[in-house]
């Protein structure tokens, strides 16, 4: 089973950008609606990612694909910054939309 889910990562504004909260959202548009409504502090930022989580046989884990100027990369990443697997295109044509 795969599974996907959009989110808005708040992170601290520093070269280390470690994550202070999650907001899950349904869709890439609600992340943008999310940002437009909820400002930041000085101290920290927001960043779209569309997270895989995989239950299979062969593999078990979370995998991440942040959006970059609107756009999405090809593939996913795991936590040690190996590729696992490509986003589906439904996701590009999701934020095309937008």
């Amino acid at each position: 089973m795969v599974a996907y889910e959009w989110d808005v990562e708040e992170v601290t504004a520093d070269e280390y950008e470690d994550v202070v909260e999650h907001y899950h959202q349904g869709s890439y548009e609600d992340c943008l609606k999310f940002i437009n409504s909820n400002p930041t502090s000085s101290d920290t930022l927001y960043r779209i990612v569309l997270v895989k989580d995989e239950y299979t046989n062969k593999h078990d884990g979370r995998s991440w694909a942040y959006v970059v100027d609107n756009t999405l990369p090809e593939t996913f990443f795991d936590a040690y910054n190996v590729p696992s697997g490509r986003v589906p295109k439904r996701f590009h044509q999701e934020i095309q939309r937008c």
